[in-house]
């Protein structure tokens, strides 16, 4: 279950909320915590609590604050909230509530209401795991989201809010509008898509086939079909209730629990799809499993995992051929290169293939570049593993891979995860904090004289030092003769002053380089800076 600051505001009393100022792009968190002095890592990933005057200590030293925070305020003009409040990012949703309690106690309260979120959402997983009947869900589903709402029937309906469709403007964040018509919640069409159940999803009809009691048509009808059989379809009707941004928040949700329904569907039409690979699919989403699972799972798997795998990723084909390019390339690698066939994986960041490394894996990958019905394709390549429980972060890699390959290389068809890890390593921390103020400043200057005179300085003394100040390696990397490097190692000291055989110093230095490369190749800074 996941909550933001919203789903709190609905269940606590008006009279001890004092304001809430919440970014449109406000993401679900996984818990809350009390931040203690300000002085710890911030995770995005939770809502935090704290009180007014870490607040203003906050604001005064100019620190980053968590995404959303909770402030335990004292009750004060709102004039006075809104001065504060334009002294933080946009980026940060807060919601101020009166200090009738301290922060402590606060945070009993707040951990109580997740808590009965929680509950609630595991009685509706129980109550769908067990086939309960119908009406016994949507009491769950009412109990969950405050306005009643009929979410779906046996057929698999899902109902939405009707007012505002004729305006252009979608009512509600978790409605995709498709020209006046509605498409249901976005996650369960990504869920479907995954799933492989939609075979095509084609412009939204208003359909004359399914009636409501009072006569009410739905706006649309997309039916569901697992190779080419019909097992149900999904439509969107009027439900003329008034929908809260918090009850939106979590439909969203309840429409991943709803696809429980289609999940079953599937089963009864896809005998292929074994519970192994649905260990693999789960794995790649981040969930975790015992190492005894994992070697379970993999016992199809052609080669000794600890010879080493490696895992691609393929992007940009369309989605009704994916199947039918999965084998073509499977087929490829499997004819030229003597291997069984390897694991393929369908996510929503594309096709996943698992592939051994006991032949040359970059000749591998030059297959996909050789054959022109390939050549729109794009793939990411994780590093070599030899662990399945390291097959996620492998996942991850190769997903770096590709979109920072991207945006650095857009011409090439192949990205290897070993040429974009140091820009990896800095968007990571690009999300977290401002990564100019990491960089040296001396370092900073040699990019402002590399931006200048169209210059590689920065980057000329970042292979030096990766390749243990070796010239003649260094060279080589940049392509350059060895006595240009000596020159330009010469002239960044001239500007820098850096003592580059001080070794913490050295490691500053590398660092601060790889900001300077990552800002250059995927941020890409206007020339004048």
């Amino acid at each position: 279950m996941k909550y933001n600051l919203r789903m709190i505001e609905n269940k606590i009393a008006n009279q001890n909320i004092l304001h809430g100022r919440y970014c449109p792009s406000m993401k679900l968190c996984r818990g809350l915590r009390i931040w203690e002095h300000g002085a710890e890592k911030i995770d995005n990933d939770q809502i935090y609590i704290l009180t007014s005057s870490l607040f203003y200590k906050a604001i005064q030293e100019e620190k980053v604050l968590p995404l959303q925070i909770v402030c335990i305020f004292p009750r004060v003009k709102e004039s006075t909230i809104h001065k504060n409040i334009q002294k933080i990012s946009d980026d940060v949703s807060v919601l101020f509530l009166e200090n009738i309690y301290s922060d402590q106690v606060w945070f009993n309260i707040l951990s109580d209401i997740l808590n009965d979120y929680e509950k609630k959402e595991e009685k509706l997983i129980d109550a769908f795991m067990n086939k309960q009947p119908l009406e016994d869900i949507l009491d769950i589903c009412e109990e969950m989201i405050e306005n009643p709402l009929g979410l779906f029937n046996e057929n698999l309906r899902l109902l939405g809010k009707s007012s505002g469709l004729d305006s252009g403007i979608s009512p509600n964040r978790f409605w995709r509008e498709a020209n006046t018509l509605q498409f249901v919640s976005e996650e369960l069409i990504t869920h479907l898509k995954e799933k492989r159940i939609i075979e095509t999803l084609k412009d939204a009809k208003t359909s004359l086939l399914i009636d409501l009691e009072d006569g009410t048509k739905p706006y649309m009808t997309c039916n569901l079909f697992v190779k080419e059989t019909k097992v149900g379809s999904v439509s969107l009707f009027p439900v003329y209730k008034d929908i809260s941004q918090a009850d939106g928040d979590l439909l969203c949700q309840v429409a991943k629990i709803l696809a429980f329904r289609v999940e079953e569907k599937e089963f009864e039409h896809n005998k292929d799809y074994t519970r192994k690979q649905m260990i693999i699919s789960d794995l790649l989403k981040g969930k975790w499993f015992s190492k005894e699972t994992m070697n379970r799972a993999m016992q199809g798997f052609p080669y000794d995992i600890e010879e080493g795998a490696v895992v691609l990723l393929l992007q940009d084909f369309r989605y009704e051929e994916i199947i039918e390019i999965e084998q073509e390339i499977e087929q490829a690698l499997c004819q030229e290169l003597m291997i069984e066939r390897q694991f393929s994986i369908s996510t929503e960041k594309g096709t996943v293939l698992i592939h051994p490394c006991g032949h040359n894996e970059r000749e591998q990958l030059n297959l996909l570049t050789k054959n022109k019905k390939f050549q729109t394709i794009r793939c990411g390549c994780s590093m070599k593993f030899y662990a399945w429980e390291d097959l996620y972060q492998q996942y991850l890699f190769a997903i770096a891979a590709v979109k920072l390959g991207r945006q650095k290389d857009p011409n090439q068809f192949v990205y290897l995860y070993e040429n974009y890890a140091l820009y990896h390593r800095v968007s990571i921390l690009d999300e977290q904090i401002e990564i100019r103020h990491l960089c040296l400043p001396q370092i900073w200057a040699l990019y402002r004289y590399d931006v200048q005179t169209q210059n590689e300085l920065a980057e000329s003394v970042y292979y030096y030092l990766i390749y243990g100040k070796s010239l003649e390696q260094a060279s080589k990397k940049l392509n350059i003769h060895k006595s240009t490097l000596g020159y330009r190692l010469k002239k960044a000291q001239d500007i820098a002053f850096v003592d580059l055989d001080n070794g913490n110093l050295r490691q500053l230095v590398i660092l601060s380089c790889e900001i300077i490369l990552y800002t250059k190749h995927i941020k890409k800074f206007p020339s004048k800076i």
